[in-house]
């Protein structure tokens, strides 16, 4: 939580995230682009085309 400034419920999240090897996440709780060691944040509704962008796996703008 501390090391990388996220509430408890966030670093949680995060922390199953990695430890399962996922390697995006969509939310819109978290920094948009953001990357902690494997996990990149992905907030769909800050994407123009959401379902092209996730499933080419570029989530970029």
């Amino acid at each position: 939580m501390k090391e990388h400034s996220l509430s408890f419920w966030d670093a949680m999240v995060w922390a199953v995230a990695d430890e399962a090897g996922v390697t995006l996440l969509l939310s819109e709780d978290f920094q948009h682009m953001r990357r902690l060691e494997s996990v990149q944040f992905c907030n769909p509704f800050a994407l123009n085309d959401p379902l092209a962008q996730i499933f080419e796996t570029t989530c970029e703008d």
